[in-house]
């Protein structure tokens, strides 16, 4: 990688090319945002709704594909960061520096890569329990 000033773009770096159709399910293994592909089995993708970086994991060892789970969720790259290293997954020089690439924000990193602004669509009046519920799924994936 040779300039560190210009974030990854999704299906542009070496976690996110693949030869079939791109997906717009996470889980998929050729998700249409992969930021960075951490190992066989650990990526950071950039969420559905372009709110948040999420670090994945594989359920099943390669050869094997099986399907993408979400096991941290942040809207920082301090918080991506935490997370990889708390899972040792910073041992690669090339992915310290993808990560470091980053823009602090998601909102940055999506208005760099020329994404629109996201939208939520939440049901009017019910916000506390939306952010319950994605309160209660970030606890739950991290475990």
């Amino acid at each position: 990688m040779a300039d560190i000033g210009i974030p990854p773009l999704p299906l542009q770096n070496h976690g996110g090319a693949h030869a079939s159709t791109p997906s717009r399910r996470e889980r998929d293994e050729t998700y249409w945002a992969v930021i960075v592909a951490l190992s066989d089995r650990w990526r950071v993708i950039l969420c559905k709704d372009e709110i948040q970086f999420i670090l994945q994991k594989r359920s099943v060892p390669s050869p094997n594909t099986g399907t993408w789970a979400g096991k941290s969720y942040s809207t920082s790259r301090s918080g991506l960061i935490a997370a990889c290293s708390d899972r040792g997954l910073l041992s690669e020089p090339s992915v310290r520096q993808v990560l470091g690439a980053l823009p602090s924000d998601v909102r940055d990193y999506t208005s760099q890569i020329d994404l629109p602004p996201a939208k939520l669509d939440w049901p009017e009046g019910n916000d506390a329990a939306c952010l319950g519920n994605l309160h209660e799924a970030a606890k739950a994936s991290s475990k």
